[in-house]
C-alpha cells in the first residue's frame, strides 16, 4: 500500500519515481529517471512499428469511430473518426509520432544544460513530474 501511495507522488510532484525507489531502495532517482525515459522511447518505438504493419489501415477502417473515411459496418450509426486511415500505414504517420517525441527530448536537453547534479534547482524537472511529461508527449501526438 505504501508503494502505491508513493507512486502518486511520482506522477504529480517532483518526487523521483517513488514506487520504484521505495520498493527497490538500492536504486537512485537518476536511475529510475533513466528507466522512465527509456520507457517513453520504447513505447513510441513500439507504436511506430505497429503503425507500419501491412494491412493495418484496412483493419482499422472496419472499426467504427476510428477512421474519418468510413463509419464501419453498423447500420444507422454515423460516427466520424479521429484519424485518416489512408495515411495510417505511411511513413508520414510514423514521422507524426516520432517528431513530438524527438522535440520533447530536445527541449528537455535544453532545459538541462549546465545542470551538474540532482540537487540543482532544475534537477526535480529531470527526475520528476512524470505524469506531466507523459501527458505532454501524448498531447503532442
Amino acid at each position: 500500500m505504501g508503494c502505491l501511495i508513493s507512486s502518486m507522488a511520482c506522477c504529480v510532484g517532483s518526487a523521483a519515481c517513488g514506487c520504484i525507489s521505495s520498493c527497490c531502495p538500492t536504486m537512485r532517482s537518476s536511475t529510475t529517471s533513466r528507466i522512465m525515459y527509456s520507457g517513453i522511447l520504447l513505447v513510441m518505438t513500439a507504436v511506430s512499428l505497429i503503425i507500419r504493419i501491412p494491412g493495418l489501415a484496412e483493419q482499422m477502417a472496419k472499426i467504427p469511430g476510428i477512421c474519418k473515411e468510413s463509419n464501419g459496418d453498423i447500420p444507422f450509426v454515423n460516427i466520424k473518426g479521429l484519424i485518416s486511415c489512408e495515411s495510417l500505414g505511411s511513413y508520414l504517420f510514423v514521422y507524426k509520432v516520432c517528431f513530438p517525441v524527438a522535440l520533447f527530448f530536445f527541449l528537455m536537453s535544453l532545459i538541462m544544460i549546465d545542470v551538474r547534479s540532482s540537487k540543482d534547482i532544475r534537477g526535480p524537472i529531470q527526475n520528476g513530474f512524470w505524469l506531466w511529461k507523459y501527458l505532454l508527449v501524448i498531447a503532442a501526438l
